[in-house]
């Protein structure tokens, strides 16, 4: 195991995994406009991906969207739930994903953001 900046031990698989992580971040590009979500269509369910084009551009962000969190929990070897936080300059903004693992990539089958429907 890892020690933490305080020296606390980390949990073996505490962090969240790089391509989770670069997926939510994809992701939050579509929910403020800045991506399309054609673009991550290997990692999206159609209902996914149809929600995706519905949302783009709902959450407004005066910059480009940095996560400052990206939590998550495994399902098991070939699941996962995870939750982001948006930083958007004056205001957070927060969505949750389901994962699947697919053919050695992760796959979105579920999306709830903050926005109201």
């Amino acid at each position: 195991m890892s020690r933490g900046r305080c020296g606390a031990l980390l949990l073996d698989g505490h962090r969240t995994p790089e391509d989770v992580r670069r997926l939510a971040q994809q992701m939050a590009e579509v929910l403020v406009g800045r991506r399309a979500p054609e673009v991550l269509r290997a990692h999206l369910t159609v209902p996914v991906r149809e929600e995706l084009r519905r949302l783009r551009g709902s959450m407004v962000c005066a910059m480009a969207p940095r996560l400052t969190r990206v939590f998550h929990q495994n399902l098991g070897p070939d699941g996962m739930e995870a939750s982001a936080v948006i930083d958007c300059g004056s205001r957070a903004r927060v969505f949750a994903f389901r994962l699947r693992r697919e053919e050695h990539r992760w796959v979105c089958t579920r999306l709830e953001t903050d926005r109201r429907r």
